[in-house]
């Protein structure tokens, strides 16, 4: 198919903007699937997804991690992450 136009022609038969909003959808999901393997998000019987625990160790040592990356250099976001560990 990359050989032949048909590749080029299905890609400019798609408006931009769908394509757009094709891979903010897409990164999204990805998002949505890191924040739930998490735990900072749940699935919920009442209103289909809840916060999840902050308690948890795991996820609270994380949210520390990437507050701390927020506002640090390179050098001292890979040695907190060497510390953590």
């Amino acid at each position: 198919m990359s050989i032949t136009p048909l590749r080029k022609w299905m890609l400019d038969s798609i408006p931009l903007n769908l394509r757009i909003a094709m891979g903010a959808g897409v990164g999204l999901f990805i998002g949505f699937i890191g924040l739930k393997n998490g735990g900072i998000i749940i699935s919920d019987g009442a209103t289909f997804l809840s916060l999840g625990d902050f308690q948890i160790p795991d996820l609270v040592s994380w949210l520390r991690i990437f507050a701390y990356s927020q506002n640090s250099q390179k050098e001292k976001f890979l040695g907190l992450l060497l510390l953590e560990f």
